[in-house]
C-alpha cells in the first residue's frame, strides 16, 4: 500500500514537471514568433550598407561605400526642428584567425555634426573640431555629402602581411545628442561667450523644440554595420 502511494505521488510529481516543461516550450515558442515579427518590422525600414572591395593606394587602403536609410522620420523631424544629430562612422581592421577570434590590428572614427539653422533654413556640417565643412539646402544634399559614395582610408599597408587574411568592418551611427553635447555643441559653436553668461541658443529654442529635445534626449539613433570580403596583405 505505501509502495503504491509512494509510486502514485512519483507518477503525479513526473505529470506536473512534464506540463511545466510543455508550458515553457510554448511561451518559449510564443517568444520567439513574437520576436521573428520584430524583426520583420523593423528590418523592413533597417539602414543599409554597401561596401566595395578593398583596394590598395600607395600605403594606405581604401574602402568605399555607402549608407541608405539612416534618416527615418524622427531624426527628419528633430534635425529639422533645429536639435543638431551626429553620424559617426568607425572602421576597424581585423587579421582573420580561423579558430580564435579575430585580432583587432587598428581602428578609428570620424564624426560628422549636423545643424540646422530654422531662420535661414539653411544645414550645416562640422567636423570634431567645431569647424563648418560644408552648408546645404536640403537634407537630401546632406545626405548625399555623408552618406553617399565615401572612402575610408586605413594607414599603413605595408605593415599586413601577405600571409596572413584581413577584413575591415565599418559602423555607421547617426544620431540625435543628448543635452550634455547640445550644451557642449553650443559652446563651441559660440566660442564660449554664450555658455558662459548662460544666454545661448538653449535660451531661445521654441517650445515645440524643447518638448522634442525632451523627448529625444537618451533614445538611441540609427545604426548599421558592414564588413569588407577577406584580402591578404602585401608585406
Amino acid at each position: 500500500s505505501s509502495f503504491s502511494s509512494a509510486s502514485n505521488g512519483c507518477s503525479d510529481r513526473m505529470t506536473i514537471v512534464r506540463r511545466r516543461v510543455q508550458n515553457g516550450c510554448r511561451a518559449g515558442l510564443a517568444v520567439l514568433a513574437l520576436c521573428a515579427l520584430f524583426e520583420d518590422a523593423r528590418g523592413a525600414d533597417a539602414p543599409e550598407i554597401a561596401i566595395g572591395p578593398p583596394t590598395r593606394v600607395d600605403d594606405a587602403i581604401h574602402v568605399d561605400y555607402s549608407l541608405d536609410g539612416l534618416f527615418d522620420d524622427e531624426i527628419v523631424t528633430a534635425i529639422e526642428s533645429g536639435l543638431p544629430a551626429t553620424l559617426a562612422v568607425s572602421w576597424r581592421l581585423y587579421r582573420y584567425r580561423s579558430i580564435l577570434w579575430d585580432v583587432l590590428v587598428d581602428q578609428d572614427a570620424t564624426h560628422h555634426r549636423i545643424l540646422y539653422d530654422v531662420l535661414d533654413e539653411q544645414f550645416s556640417l562640422f567636423d570634431e573640431s567645431g569647424r563648418r565643412t560644408a552648408s546645404c539646402r536640403t537634407l537630401d544634399d546632406v545626405s548625399r555629402l555623408i552618406c553617399i559614395s565615401r572612402t575610408i582610408v586605413v594607414p599603413g599597408a605595408d605593415r599586413l602581411k601577405e600571409r596572413h587574411r584581413y577584413s575591415i568592418v565599418i559602423d555607421a551611427n547617426l544620431e540625435p545628442l543628448d543635452l550634455e553635447d547640445i550644451r557642449n555643441l553650443e559652446g563651441w559653436l559660440s566660442g564660449g561667450d554664450d555658455e558662459e553668461s548662460g544666454e545661448g541658443a538653449l535660451s531661445a529654442l521654441s517650445d515645440h523644440t524643447m518638448q522634442l529635445l525632451k523627448d529625444l534626449v537618451g533614445l538611441g539613433g540609427r545604426s548599421v554595420r558592414g564588413r569588407t570580403q577577406r584580402f591578404h596583405g602585401w608585406r
